[in-house]
């Protein structure tokens, strides 16, 4: 009868471990797999407002952009102004500009609306640096301006570069 007592406690400790098991796996283990997927569900929700707002971001930086680089481009062609800007940039680069002219016949059609107008400058300088602000200066002008060819001549201590800068303008 010992056994049989051993035997009715080991299968009495048994029910009870698995009793203690469902009632914590209920009452514990459950919720925080609920609790889990719930927060999986937070945290895609939250990556896709986060993707959301950075492609507004990016797209309000893009219209930036646009919008700054639009405000660089006249709707006329405008070569007096072209010639104004061109000489008060060498006026500020300390060289002399000895030739600016139109080297188009006619005007040349980018994509869209986008038209570009070509001068050849030739400009004079007393060294290299001076050519170099000369061009950084092209670079950052207000209006939209490209240097396609460039050649530097240096005679003793003159210095020499013939360019064809391009202009960019919209055609309504």
């Amino acid at each position: 009868m010992n056994k049989q007592k051993y035997a009715w406690i080991l299968v009495g400790i048994i029910i009870l471990s698995a009793g203690l098991y469902v009632l914590l796996y209920f009452s514990t283990i459950q919720p925080k797999i609920a609790e889990n997927k719930q927060l999986e569900k937070e945290i895609s929700m939250y990556s896709a407002a986060i993707e959301q707002l950075t492609n507004e971001k990016s797209n309000d930086q893009h219209t930036e952009e646009i919008t700054k680089l639009m405000s660089s481009i006249p709707t006329e062609k405008e070569p007096n102004m072209v010639l104004q800007s061109i000489n008060k940039l060498a006026r500020k680069a300390k060289v002399t500009v000895t030739s600016l002219a139109s080297t188009q016949l006619g005007e040349e059609n980018l994509a869209g609306p986008l038209n570009e107008a070509i001068y050849t400058v030739e400009i004079n300088g007393s060294n290299l640096k001076q050519i170099n602000t000369f061009l950084g200066s092209i670079a950052e002008s207000e209006r939209l301006m490209t240097v396609d060819t460039l050649e530097i001549n240096q005679h003793g201590t003159s210095v020499t570069a013939i360019m064809n800068i391009t202009t960019y303008y919209y055609n309504h």
